[in-house]
């Protein structure tokens, strides 16, 4: 039996049960495995992964793991957090542009209020493809999206009310500070 440690961070954790979230863990394996089987064997869609280092070197999903492997698996780094650190530029590099579900049209019409350039779409397929073509960033609640390969930028809201949904969206993708500079302009 081999054994690979991983560690998943950010909103990745919300798929692990509660003893694998925020924390190393081992991961036993026999023979070879691909990385993307070993991450989609623990619950975490492939489509909400972004960068695997191994043993402090990136890899791409066709890496096969070894014994003793130290594997750390990010998100998408829309949501980093830098709120606390010292900005160079007095305005953002891009602007965040949104997609939701017919669900989420209450928290589209929220952000459309402050300015936010933000859609919606009837279908999965719709939204996936609309994500990709206009780099829009899809708002969901529906799991069953990431299972499509192709999705990139997605966050997954745990709020059930639009405005706590909004909250939820302005803090992960630190959006205060661009509401304060629209109010200025």
């Amino acid at each position: 039996m081999k054994e690979a440690t991983f560690r998943f961070y950010e909103e990745l954790n919300d798929f692990l049960p509660i003893e694998k979230k925020k924390t190393c863990f081992p991961y036993h394996f026999r023979g070879s495995i691909k990385i993307k089987d070993a991450i989609s064997s623990l619950g975490v869609p492939c489509s909400m992964v972004d960068l695997i280092l191994v043993n402090g070197k990136s890899v791409d999903f066709s890496y096969y793991l070894k014994n003793n492997d130290r594997v750390s698996v990010y998100p998408v780094f829309e949501t980093l957090g830098i709120t606390d650190v010292t900005h160079l530029k007095n305005r953002p590099l891009r602007k965040s542009k949104f997609i939701v579900d017919m669900h989420l049209i209450r928290l589209e019409r929220l952000l459309s209020r402050l300015g936010f350039n933000t859609i919606h779409k009837r279908s999965e397929k719709e939204i996936v493809n609309t994500s990709l073509v206009e780099k829009r960033i899809i708002l969901t609640q529906n799991k069953e999206i990431l299972k499509y390969k192709n999705v990139t930028r997605c966050y997954l809201l745990k709020s059930q009310n639009p405005e706590s949904q909004l909250k939820e969206v302005l803090h992960n993708f630190s959006l205060y500070k661009n509401i304060k500079q629209k109010k200025n302009r």
